[in-house]
Protein backbone atom coordinates (compact mmCIF):
# COMPACT_ATOMS: atom_id res chain seq x y z
CA UNK A 1 0.00 0.00 0.00
CA UNK A 2 3.15 2.67 0.77
CA UNK A 3 4.57 1.78 -2.36
CA UNK A 4 1.43 1.98 -4.79
CA UNK A 5 0.73 5.37 -2.88
CA UNK A 6 4.09 6.56 -2.98
CA UNK A 7 4.25 7.95 -6.48
CA UNK A 8 0.89 9.66 -6.15
CA UNK A 9 2.52 11.96 -3.17
CA UNK A 10 5.48 12.20 -4.74
CA UNK A 11 4.63 12.78 -8.42
CA UNK A 12 2.13 15.59 -7.52
CA UNK A 13 4.30 17.12 -4.82
CA UNK A 14 7.06 17.23 -7.43
CA UNK A 15 4.83 19.32 -10.09
CA UNK A 16 3.73 21.53 -7.87
CA UNK A 17 6.95 22.11 -6.26
CA UNK A 18 8.73 22.22 -10.01
CA UNK A 19 5.97 24.81 -10.77
CA UNK A 20 5.95 26.55 -7.83
CA UNK A 21 9.98 26.97 -8.09
CA UNK A 22 9.52 27.95 -11.67
CA UNK A 23 7.14 30.87 -10.57
CA UNK A 24 9.10 31.86 -7.69
CA UNK A 25 12.75 32.39 -9.71
CA UNK A 26 9.94 34.24 -12.49
CA UNK A 27 8.87 36.62 -9.73
CA UNK A 28 11.86 37.06 -7.71
CA UNK A 29 13.64 37.66 -11.61
CA UNK A 30 10.94 40.39 -11.85
CA UNK A 31 11.91 42.21 -8.28
CA UNK A 32 15.18 42.10 -8.87
CA UNK A 33 15.02 43.90 -12.30
CA UNK A 34 12.34 46.34 -10.88
CA UNK A 35 14.70 47.06 -8.17
CA UNK A 36 17.75 47.45 -10.51
CA UNK A 37 16.42 49.75 -12.39
CA UNK A 38 14.77 51.54 -9.67
CA UNK A 39 18.18 51.99 -7.94
CA UNK A 40 19.52 53.03 -11.34
CA UNK A 41 16.81 55.65 -11.85
CA UNK A 42 17.63 57.09 -7.99
CA UNK A 43 21.23 57.00 -9.57
CA UNK A 44 20.42 58.92 -12.77
CA UNK A 45 17.87 61.27 -10.36
CA UNK A 46 21.07 61.95 -8.00
CA UNK A 47 23.19 62.87 -11.08
CA UNK A 48 20.89 64.73 -12.64
CA UNK A 49 20.58 66.96 -9.13
CA UNK A 50 24.44 67.19 -9.27
CA UNK A 51 24.39 68.29 -12.93
CA UNK A 52 21.88 70.66 -12.39
CA UNK A 53 23.70 72.24 -9.58
CA UNK A 54 26.57 72.38 -11.87
CA UNK A 55 24.59 74.56 -14.22
CA UNK A 56 23.01 76.68 -11.93
CA UNK A 57 26.35 78.10 -10.47
CA UNK A 58 27.99 78.27 -14.18
CA UNK A 59 25.08 80.55 -14.56
CA UNK A 60 25.34 82.62 -11.92
CA UNK A 61 28.85 83.32 -12.82
CA UNK A 62 27.67 84.21 -16.12
CA UNK A 63 25.36 86.76 -15.28
CA UNK A 64 27.99 88.35 -12.82
CA UNK A 65 28.83 91.87 -13.88
CA UNK A 66 32.23 91.38 -13.75
CA UNK A 67 32.43 88.74 -16.03
CA UNK A 68 29.91 90.34 -18.50
CA UNK A 69 31.70 93.71 -18.59
CA UNK A 70 35.29 91.42 -18.98
CA UNK A 71 33.84 90.91 -22.26
CA UNK A 72 33.80 94.02 -23.62
CA UNK A 73 36.54 96.07 -22.38
CA UNK A 74 39.66 96.77 -24.13
CA UNK A 75 41.64 94.97 -21.01
CA UNK A 76 41.09 93.43 -17.57
CA UNK A 77 41.76 96.18 -14.70
CA UNK A 78 43.64 94.17 -11.88
CA UNK A 79 40.29 95.45 -9.89
CA UNK A 80 38.31 93.39 -11.57
CA UNK A 81 40.57 90.39 -12.02
CA UNK A 82 40.78 90.20 -7.55
CA UNK A 83 36.44 90.92 -7.82
CA UNK A 84 36.23 87.88 -10.13
CA UNK A 85 38.65 85.73 -8.67
CA UNK A 86 36.87 86.43 -5.08
CA UNK A 87 33.77 85.83 -6.80
CA UNK A 88 35.09 81.82 -8.27
CA UNK A 89 36.48 81.16 -4.90
CA UNK A 90 32.83 81.44 -3.38
CA UNK A 91 31.87 78.66 -5.20
CA UNK A 92 35.28 76.56 -5.42
CA UNK A 93 34.25 74.03 -2.52
CA UNK A 94 32.70 70.53 -2.39
CA UNK A 95 33.49 68.43 -5.44
CA UNK A 96 34.32 71.61 -7.43
CA UNK A 97 38.40 71.54 -6.92
CA UNK A 98 39.00 74.49 -9.01
CA UNK A 99 37.74 77.10 -11.65
CA UNK A 100 39.32 78.41 -14.57
CA UNK A 101 37.93 81.55 -15.95
CA UNK A 102 39.35 83.16 -19.33
CA UNK A 103 37.89 86.27 -20.95
CA UNK A 104 37.95 86.79 -24.66
CA UNK A 105 40.95 88.65 -24.36
CA UNK A 106 42.61 85.18 -23.36
CA UNK A 107 42.95 86.64 -19.82
CA UNK A 108 42.89 83.75 -17.44
CA UNK A 109 41.68 83.98 -13.83
CA UNK A 110 41.88 80.69 -12.04
CA UNK A 111 42.69 79.15 -8.43
CA UNK A 112 45.70 77.23 -7.06
CA UNK A 113 45.63 74.07 -8.84
CA UNK A 114 45.03 75.52 -12.62
CA UNK A 115 47.63 78.13 -11.55
CA UNK A 116 49.96 76.49 -13.87
CA UNK A 117 47.32 76.49 -16.99
CA UNK A 118 48.61 78.53 -20.32
CA UNK A 119 46.80 79.93 -23.07
CA UNK A 120 48.92 76.83 -25.31
CA UNK A 121 47.70 74.19 -22.71
CA UNK A 122 43.91 75.41 -22.92
CA UNK A 123 44.07 75.87 -26.55
CA UNK A 124 45.28 72.28 -26.84
CA UNK A 125 43.26 70.79 -24.20
CA UNK A 126 39.99 68.16 -24.53
CA UNK A 127 38.06 70.84 -23.16
CA UNK A 128 38.34 73.14 -26.76
CA UNK A 129 37.99 69.99 -28.93
CA UNK A 130 34.80 69.14 -26.94
CA UNK A 131 33.43 72.57 -26.95
CA UNK A 132 33.98 73.44 -30.73
CA UNK A 133 30.72 73.75 -32.32
CA UNK A 134 28.92 74.08 -29.53
CA UNK A 135 26.77 77.39 -28.68
CA UNK A 136 25.59 78.16 -25.23
CA UNK A 137 25.90 74.80 -23.69
CA UNK A 138 27.33 72.63 -20.97
CA UNK A 139 30.01 70.26 -22.25
CA UNK A 140 31.00 67.48 -19.56
CA UNK A 141 34.31 65.20 -20.17
CA UNK A 142 36.31 62.48 -18.00
CA UNK A 143 40.26 62.88 -18.90
CA UNK A 144 43.83 63.67 -17.55
CA UNK A 145 43.90 67.44 -16.67
CA UNK A 146 45.40 68.51 -19.49
CA UNK A 147 45.47 72.14 -18.60
CA UNK A 148 47.90 72.44 -15.30
CA UNK A 149 49.29 69.03 -15.47
CA UNK A 150 47.59 67.57 -12.78
CA UNK A 151 47.94 63.93 -12.19
CA UNK A 152 44.69 61.76 -12.26
CA UNK A 153 41.65 61.72 -14.24
CA UNK A 154 39.36 64.15 -13.29
CA UNK A 155 35.64 65.51 -14.37
CA UNK A 156 35.62 68.44 -16.56
CA UNK A 157 32.86 70.70 -16.78
CA UNK A 158 33.28 73.37 -19.36
CA UNK A 159 30.86 76.22 -21.18
CA UNK A 160 31.53 79.17 -23.32
CA UNK A 161 31.01 82.58 -21.63
CA UNK A 162 28.81 85.02 -23.63
CA UNK A 163 27.29 88.08 -23.23
CA UNK A 164 23.91 88.32 -22.46
CA UNK A 165 23.23 91.49 -24.94
CA UNK A 166 26.14 92.30 -27.64
CA UNK A 167 27.52 89.95 -30.43
CA UNK A 168 31.46 89.36 -28.90
CA UNK A 169 34.09 86.54 -29.24
CA UNK A 170 33.06 84.47 -26.24
CA UNK A 171 35.26 83.71 -22.85
CA UNK A 172 35.47 80.03 -21.68
CA UNK A 173 34.76 78.45 -18.30
CA UNK A 174 35.77 75.63 -16.63
CA UNK A 175 35.00 73.27 -13.57
CA UNK A 176 37.71 70.70 -12.35
CA UNK A 177 35.52 68.67 -10.27
CA UNK A 178 36.81 65.75 -7.66
CA UNK A 179 35.88 62.34 -9.42
CA UNK A 180 35.32 61.05 -5.67
CA UNK A 181 31.77 62.69 -5.65
CA UNK A 182 30.41 59.79 -7.77
CA UNK A 183 31.13 57.81 -5.06
CA UNK A 184 28.44 59.92 -2.97
CA UNK A 185 26.21 59.50 -6.21
CA UNK A 186 26.18 56.05 -6.88
CA UNK A 187 26.92 54.66 -3.11
CA UNK A 188 23.81 55.39 -1.80
CA UNK A 189 21.36 53.76 -3.95
CA UNK A 190 23.55 50.25 -4.98
CA UNK A 191 20.69 48.11 -3.79
CA UNK A 192 21.41 44.61 -5.88
CA UNK A 193 23.70 42.60 -4.28
CA UNK A 194 26.62 41.77 -7.13
CA UNK A 195 24.96 44.27 -9.47
CA UNK A 196 27.61 46.24 -11.91
CA UNK A 197 27.18 49.84 -11.93
CA UNK A 198 28.63 52.24 -14.82
CA UNK A 199 28.81 55.33 -16.14
CA UNK A 200 29.76 55.61 -19.41
CA UNK A 201 30.54 59.17 -21.17
CA UNK A 202 30.11 59.80 -24.90
CA UNK A 203 32.18 58.03 -26.29
CA UNK A 204 31.40 54.85 -24.14
CA UNK A 205 34.28 55.24 -21.71
CA UNK A 206 34.01 54.21 -18.30
CA UNK A 207 33.80 57.05 -15.97
CA UNK A 208 32.73 55.35 -12.93
CA UNK A 209 32.32 51.53 -11.81
CA UNK A 210 30.68 50.71 -8.15
CA UNK A 211 33.21 47.15 -8.36
CA UNK A 212 36.04 47.55 -10.79
CA UNK A 213 37.63 51.31 -10.21
CA UNK A 214 41.14 49.77 -12.20
CA UNK A 215 38.44 49.93 -15.15
CA UNK A 216 37.84 54.10 -14.82
CA UNK A 217 39.15 55.29 -18.19
CA UNK A 218 38.94 52.12 -20.44
CA UNK A 219 36.22 51.44 -23.49
CA UNK A 220 33.00 49.83 -22.57
CA UNK A 221 33.23 46.82 -25.07
CA UNK A 222 36.67 46.01 -23.25
CA UNK A 223 34.63 45.73 -20.03
CA UNK A 224 31.50 44.54 -20.56
CA UNK A 225 31.49 40.80 -21.02
CA UNK A 226 27.98 40.85 -22.62
CA UNK A 227 28.17 41.96 -26.52
CA UNK A 228 24.41 41.91 -26.58
CA UNK A 229 24.71 44.61 -24.37
CA UNK A 230 26.87 46.71 -25.95
CA UNK A 231 25.07 46.12 -28.81
CA UNK A 232 21.57 47.94 -27.57
CA UNK A 233 23.76 51.28 -25.84
CA UNK A 234 22.97 53.28 -28.76
CA UNK A 235 19.32 51.78 -29.43
CA UNK A 236 16.04 53.17 -27.79
CA UNK A 237 15.16 50.45 -25.99
CA UNK A 238 13.11 50.36 -22.55
CA UNK A 239 14.92 51.59 -19.28
CA UNK A 240 15.39 47.60 -18.01
CA UNK A 241 15.68 44.11 -20.05
CA UNK A 242 17.03 40.63 -19.85
CA UNK A 243 19.66 40.60 -21.94
CA UNK A 244 20.76 36.50 -22.42
CA UNK A 245 23.13 35.81 -19.09
CA UNK A 246 22.41 39.56 -17.48
CA UNK A 247 19.70 41.84 -15.75
CA UNK A 248 20.53 45.20 -17.41
CA UNK A 249 19.52 48.68 -16.84
CA UNK A 250 19.75 52.13 -18.31
CA UNK A 251 19.00 55.68 -18.22
CA UNK A 252 20.86 58.81 -19.83
CA UNK A 253 21.14 61.64 -18.52
CA UNK A 254 19.67 64.72 -20.01
CA UNK A 255 22.09 67.41 -19.49
CA UNK A 256 25.20 65.48 -20.13
CA UNK A 257 24.31 62.68 -22.29
CA UNK A 258 26.39 60.31 -20.58
CA UNK A 259 24.49 56.46 -19.43
CA UNK A 260 23.99 55.34 -16.29
CA UNK A 261 24.19 51.27 -16.65
CA UNK A 262 23.24 48.08 -14.16
CA UNK A 263 24.31 44.95 -14.74
CA UNK A 264 23.71 41.59 -12.71
CA UNK A 265 24.96 38.29 -14.19
CA UNK A 266 21.36 36.11 -13.94
CA UNK A 267 23.02 33.15 -11.62
CA UNK A 268 23.92 36.01 -9.11
CA UNK A 269 20.26 37.63 -9.33
CA UNK A 270 19.23 34.17 -8.70
CA UNK A 271 21.30 33.22 -6.00
CA UNK A 272 18.18 33.84 -3.47
CA UNK A 273 15.99 31.14 -5.53
CA UNK A 274 18.64 28.76 -5.28
CA UNK A 275 18.02 28.30 -1.86
CA UNK A 276 14.38 28.47 -1.67
CA UNK A 277 14.56 25.40 -4.40
CA UNK A 278 16.84 24.01 -1.72
CA UNK A 279 14.45 24.40 0.78
CA UNK A 280 11.78 23.01 -1.68
CA UNK A 281 13.61 19.66 -1.81
CA UNK A 282 13.79 19.48 1.69
CA UNK A 283 10.45 19.81 1.80
CA UNK A 284 9.52 17.11 -0.71
CA UNK A 285 11.49 14.75 1.49
CA UNK A 286 9.88 15.34 4.35
CA UNK A 287 6.33 15.64 2.91
CA UNK A 288 7.10 11.93 1.25
CA UNK A 289 7.01 10.24 4.84
CA UNK A 290 3.84 12.16 5.25
CA UNK A 291 0.67 13.45 3.40
CA UNK A 292 -0.04 16.47 0.74
CA UNK A 293 -1.61 18.54 3.46
CA UNK A 294 2.06 18.60 4.99
CA UNK A 295 3.38 19.76 1.68
CA UNK A 296 0.58 22.37 0.76
CA UNK A 297 0.72 24.08 4.30
CA UNK A 298 4.77 24.15 3.79
CA UNK A 299 4.67 25.68 0.45
CA UNK A 300 2.22 28.20 1.35
CA UNK A 301 4.52 29.08 4.58
CA UNK A 302 6.68 30.05 1.83
CA UNK A 303 4.60 32.03 -0.47
CA UNK A 304 2.99 34.34 1.93
CA UNK A 305 6.00 36.17 2.73
CA UNK A 306 6.59 36.63 -0.68
CA UNK A 307 2.85 37.76 -1.34
CA UNK A 308 2.95 40.48 1.65
CA UNK A 309 5.50 41.90 0.04
CA UNK A 310 3.69 41.59 -3.45
CA UNK A 311 0.68 43.49 -1.84
CA UNK A 312 2.64 45.96 0.54
CA UNK A 313 4.84 46.81 -3.04
CA UNK A 314 1.29 47.58 -5.09
CA UNK A 315 -0.22 49.49 -2.14
CA UNK A 316 2.96 51.42 -2.22
CA UNK A 317 2.77 51.90 -5.78
CA UNK A 318 -0.22 52.99 -5.58
CA UNK A 319 0.22 55.57 -2.77
CA UNK A 320 -0.59 54.04 0.24
CA UNK A 321 2.40 55.16 1.71
CA UNK A 322 2.37 53.69 5.48
CA UNK A 323 1.93 50.20 4.05
CA UNK A 324 4.83 48.01 5.47
CA UNK A 325 5.44 44.37 5.89
CA UNK A 326 6.22 42.63 9.13
CA UNK A 327 9.20 40.60 9.07
CA UNK A 328 9.35 37.25 10.83
CA UNK A 329 11.94 35.25 8.59
CA UNK A 330 15.78 35.86 8.92
CA UNK A 331 16.68 34.70 5.45
CA UNK A 332 16.88 36.23 1.83
CA UNK A 333 12.56 36.84 1.84
CA UNK A 334 13.01 38.32 5.52
CA UNK A 335 15.92 40.53 4.07
CA UNK A 336 13.95 41.97 1.22
CA UNK A 337 10.74 42.93 3.53
CA UNK A 338 13.01 44.77 6.02
CA UNK A 339 14.87 46.00 2.33
CA UNK A 340 11.74 47.35 1.41
CA UNK A 341 10.65 48.77 5.14
CA UNK A 342 13.88 50.47 5.20
CA UNK A 343 13.31 52.23 1.71
CA UNK A 344 9.56 53.05 2.60
CA UNK A 345 10.50 54.40 5.82
CA UNK A 346 13.34 56.80 3.62
CA UNK A 347 10.62 58.21 1.15
CA UNK A 348 7.82 58.89 3.36
CA UNK A 349 10.61 60.57 5.18
CA UNK A 350 11.67 62.68 2.40
CA UNK A 351 8.23 63.21 1.45
CA UNK A 352 7.08 63.99 4.52
CA UNK A 353 9.84 66.79 4.61
CA UNK A 354 9.73 67.82 1.00
CA UNK A 355 5.52 68.35 2.08
CA UNK A 356 7.03 70.65 5.12
CA UNK A 357 9.51 72.60 3.14
CA UNK A 358 6.25 73.49 0.48
CA UNK A 359 4.51 74.95 2.96
CA UNK A 360 6.95 76.71 5.02
CA UNK A 361 8.16 78.25 1.57
CA UNK A 362 4.09 79.08 1.19
CA UNK A 363 3.88 80.34 4.32
CA UNK A 364 7.44 82.47 3.77
CA UNK A 365 5.82 83.07 0.36
CA UNK A 366 2.41 85.33 1.92
CA UNK A 367 4.88 86.79 5.01
CA UNK A 368 6.65 88.16 2.25
CA UNK A 369 3.39 89.44 0.11
CA UNK A 370 2.24 91.16 3.39
CA UNK A 371 5.06 92.73 4.41
CA UNK A 372 5.54 94.75 0.95
CA UNK A 373 5.28 98.20 1.20
CA UNK A 374 5.06 100.63 -1.70
CA UNK A 375 7.84 102.89 -1.30
CA UNK A 376 6.10 106.02 -2.86
CA UNK A 377 3.01 105.51 -0.21
CA UNK A 378 5.67 106.06 2.17
CA UNK A 379 7.44 109.08 0.84
CA UNK A 380 4.14 110.83 0.35
CA UNK A 381 2.69 109.94 3.78
CA UNK A 382 5.79 111.21 5.57
CA UNK A 383 5.68 114.48 3.29
CA UNK A 384 1.98 114.74 4.83
CA UNK A 385 3.35 114.36 8.05
CA UNK A 386 6.38 117.09 7.10
CA UNK A 387 3.50 119.52 5.99
CA UNK A 388 1.59 118.84 9.16
CA UNK A 389 5.30 119.53 11.30
CA UNK A 390 5.89 122.88 9.75
CA UNK A 391 1.93 124.06 10.46
CA UNK A 392 2.47 123.42 14.14
CA UNK A 393 6.03 124.66 13.95
CA UNK A 394 8.42 122.09 15.63
CA UNK A 395 11.53 122.26 14.06
CA UNK A 396 12.72 118.75 15.62
CA UNK A 397 9.36 116.95 13.71
CA UNK A 398 10.15 118.97 10.85
CA UNK A 399 13.57 117.72 10.80
CA UNK A 400 13.23 114.30 11.92
CA UNK A 401 10.55 113.75 9.58
CA UNK A 402 12.98 114.94 6.40
CA UNK A 403 16.25 112.85 7.79
CA UNK A 404 13.76 110.27 7.71
CA UNK A 405 12.62 110.59 4.37
CA UNK A 406 16.04 110.91 2.90
CA UNK A 407 17.05 108.01 5.11
CA UNK A 408 14.77 105.80 3.33
CA UNK A 409 15.28 106.81 -0.20
CA UNK A 410 18.94 106.15 -0.02
CA UNK A 411 18.40 103.14 1.68
CA UNK A 412 16.21 101.48 -0.62
CA UNK A 413 18.27 102.99 -3.82
CA UNK A 414 16.04 101.29 -6.36
CA UNK A 415 17.40 97.78 -5.53
CA UNK A 416 21.21 98.66 -5.90
CA UNK A 417 24.56 97.39 -3.97
CA UNK A 418 26.79 100.75 -5.10
CA UNK A 419 25.84 103.93 -4.89
CA UNK A 420 27.78 107.18 -4.82
CA UNK A 421 30.19 108.48 -1.36
CA UNK A 422 27.80 111.60 -1.65
CA UNK A 423 24.81 109.40 -1.23
CA UNK A 424 26.70 107.24 1.83
CA UNK A 425 27.65 110.08 3.12
CA UNK A 426 24.04 111.72 3.42
CA UNK A 427 22.87 108.42 4.45
CA UNK A 428 25.10 108.44 7.31
CA UNK A 429 23.90 112.20 8.19
CA UNK A 430 21.05 111.45 8.17
CA UNK A 431 20.98 108.21 10.61
CA UNK A 432 22.64 110.55 13.08
CA UNK A 433 20.67 113.67 12.73
CA UNK A 434 17.84 110.70 13.82
CA UNK A 435 19.42 109.70 16.59
CA UNK A 436 21.11 112.94 17.84
CA UNK A 437 16.51 114.11 17.65
CA UNK A 438 15.80 110.64 19.49
CA UNK A 439 18.60 111.07 22.20
CA UNK A 440 17.75 114.28 23.49
CA UNK A 441 20.55 115.67 21.73
CA UNK A 442 23.16 114.42 23.98
CA UNK A 443 25.51 113.96 21.26
CA UNK A 444 27.08 116.37 18.49
CA UNK A 445 28.72 115.24 15.13
CA UNK A 446 30.49 116.34 11.52
CA UNK A 447 30.51 114.88 8.84
CA UNK A 448 32.64 116.63 5.86
CA UNK A 449 33.28 114.93 2.24
CA UNK A 450 36.00 115.99 -0.35
CA UNK A 451 33.67 117.10 -3.33
CA UNK A 452 36.65 115.66 -5.71
CA UNK A 453 35.40 112.09 -4.75
CA UNK A 454 31.72 112.75 -3.81
CA UNK A 455 31.19 110.99 -6.91
CA UNK A 456 32.97 107.40 -6.62
CA UNK A 457 31.21 104.42 -5.74
CA UNK A 458 31.11 102.33 -3.05
CA UNK A 459 29.10 99.50 -1.44
CA UNK A 460 26.32 100.97 0.31
CA UNK A 461 25.38 100.58 4.53
CA UNK A 462 29.24 100.58 5.21
CA UNK A 463 29.44 104.03 7.46
CA UNK A 464 26.42 103.71 9.25
CA UNK A 465 27.25 100.64 11.54
CA UNK A 466 30.32 101.93 12.22
CA UNK A 467 28.67 105.45 13.15
CA UNK A 468 26.24 103.11 14.96
CA UNK A 469 29.04 101.42 17.17
CA UNK A 470 29.93 105.12 18.19
CA UNK A 471 26.45 105.94 19.49
CA UNK A 472 25.71 102.25 21.05
CA UNK A 473 28.97 101.53 23.01
CA UNK A 474 31.33 104.93 22.74
CA UNK A 475 28.32 106.82 23.96
CA UNK A 476 27.28 104.20 26.67
CA UNK A 477 28.27 105.58 30.06
CA UNK A 478 28.27 109.51 28.77
CA UNK A 479 25.11 111.76 29.45
CA UNK A 480 26.01 114.50 27.33
CA UNK A 481 28.97 115.70 25.20
CA UNK A 482 29.20 112.73 22.77
CA UNK A 483 30.30 114.24 19.39
CA UNK A 484 31.36 111.88 15.67
CA UNK A 485 33.39 112.86 13.08
CA UNK A 486 33.44 111.69 9.88
CA UNK A 487 35.65 112.43 6.86
CA UNK A 488 35.99 111.45 3.62
CA UNK A 489 39.07 112.68 1.34
CA UNK A 490 41.90 111.53 -1.02
CA UNK A 491 45.50 110.97 0.82
CA UNK A 492 48.53 109.85 -1.77
CA UNK A 493 46.44 108.44 -4.53
CA UNK A 494 43.92 106.35 -1.93
CA UNK A 495 40.61 107.05 -0.48
CA UNK A 496 40.39 107.48 3.32
CA UNK A 497 37.29 107.34 5.17
CA UNK A 498 37.59 107.80 8.74
CA UNK A 499 34.85 107.64 11.63
CA UNK A 500 36.13 109.12 15.20
CA UNK A 501 34.50 109.55 18.13
CA UNK A 502 35.16 110.97 21.75
CA UNK A 503 33.43 107.87 23.70
CA UNK A 504 35.20 105.22 26.03
CA UNK A 505 37.25 103.36 23.63
CA UNK A 506 37.58 99.89 22.60
CA UNK A 507 39.95 97.40 24.66
CA UNK A 508 43.10 96.70 23.20
CA UNK A 509 41.92 92.84 22.70
CA UNK A 510 38.29 93.84 20.38
CA UNK A 511 40.70 96.12 18.71
CA UNK A 512 43.54 93.36 17.45
CA UNK A 513 40.19 90.94 16.60
CA UNK A 514 38.77 94.11 14.31
CA UNK A 515 41.57 95.03 12.97
CA UNK A 516 42.32 91.25 11.79
CA UNK A 517 39.24 90.95 9.61
CA UNK A 518 40.28 92.04 6.50
CA UNK A 519 42.96 89.42 6.84
CA UNK A 520 40.51 86.63 6.49
CA UNK A 521 37.63 85.30 4.32
CA UNK A 522 34.50 86.06 4.01
CA UNK A 523 32.88 83.14 6.21
CA UNK A 524 36.14 83.69 8.71
CA UNK A 525 34.70 87.34 9.12
CA UNK A 526 30.86 86.84 9.50
CA UNK A 527 32.25 83.30 12.07
CA UNK A 528 34.62 85.91 14.12
CA UNK A 529 30.96 87.12 15.82
CA UNK A 530 28.93 84.16 16.48
CA UNK A 531 25.54 84.97 18.15
CA UNK A 532 25.23 88.53 17.30
CA UNK A 533 28.03 89.66 19.62
CA UNK A 534 29.90 93.02 20.01
CA UNK A 535 31.77 93.94 16.70
CA UNK A 536 29.49 91.83 14.10
CA UNK A 537 28.46 94.94 12.69
CA UNK A 538 31.65 95.74 11.72
CA UNK A 539 32.16 92.09 10.68
CA UNK A 540 29.65 92.32 8.25
CA UNK A 541 30.67 95.43 6.96
CA UNK A 542 34.13 94.25 6.54
CA UNK A 543 32.74 91.06 4.40
CA UNK A 544 30.96 93.05 2.31
CA UNK A 545 34.15 94.86 1.36
CA UNK A 546 35.88 91.84 0.91
CA UNK A 547 33.34 90.09 -1.37
CA UNK A 548 33.38 93.55 -3.93
CA UNK A 549 36.82 94.90 -3.35
CA UNK A 550 38.95 91.32 -2.66
CA UNK A 551 42.10 92.79 -0.33
CA UNK A 552 42.15 96.83 -1.99
CA UNK A 553 40.96 98.25 1.31
CA UNK A 554 42.32 98.19 4.36
CA UNK A 555 39.88 98.50 8.30
CA UNK A 556 42.38 99.48 11.15
CA UNK A 557 40.64 100.86 14.18
CA UNK A 558 43.03 103.08 16.42
CA UNK A 559 42.55 105.32 19.48
CA UNK A 560 41.28 108.79 18.82
CA UNK A 561 42.90 111.87 19.62
CA UNK A 562 40.50 112.30 22.30
CA UNK A 563 40.91 108.86 23.87
CA UNK A 564 37.91 107.50 21.79
CA UNK A 565 38.42 104.93 18.92
CA UNK A 566 38.84 106.23 15.37
CA UNK A 567 37.98 103.69 12.62
CA UNK A 568 40.12 104.00 9.32
CA UNK A 569 38.97 103.02 5.82
CA UNK A 570 41.32 102.65 3.16
CA UNK A 571 40.84 101.45 -0.68
CA UNK A 572 43.27 101.24 -3.00
CA UNK A 573 40.52 101.92 -5.83
CA UNK A 574 37.26 103.27 -5.83
CA UNK A 575 35.28 104.38 -9.45
CA UNK A 576 32.25 106.06 -10.36
CA UNK A 577 31.73 103.19 -13.22
CA UNK A 578 30.27 100.85 -9.66
CA UNK A 579 27.26 102.95 -9.81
Amino acid sequence: MMVTTLPLVLVPLALVLILSSWLAGAYIKTLILERLDYSNEQINDRFAHFTDQMEDIMRRMIVNDDVQESLTQSAMSHGRQNRISGFLKLYNYGAIRDILYMDNRRNIIQTHEFSAATLQSISESHIQSRLSGTYAKQVWTFHEDDISGDEGQFLFVSRYVRHLDLDVDPGLLVFKIDPKILDDIFGYWIMVAGADYLLLDHDHRVVYHSTHPEWIGYPADSVLENREIMANLSEPQLPSAERSRYLFSRHVNRRTGWKILGVVPYRTAMHQLRRIQLIFYLIMVVAAMGTITVVYLTTIKFTEPIRDLEHAMHAFRDGKFDTRVTVKRKDEIGEMAKSYNLMADEISSLLDTIQKDQEALTAAELESLAYQINPHFLYNTLDNVHMLARTSDDDRITQLILSLTKFLRISLSKGHNVISLQDEFEHVENYLNIQRIRFGGTFDFRVNLDPEIAGLGIVKFILQPLAENSISHGFRNMETGGFVDILGRRVDGKIEIRVEDNGSGIDEETRAKLNRLSELSPDEILGAFPGGEGGYGVGNVVARLRIYYGKMFQLHYDEGETNGACCTLLFDELSADRL
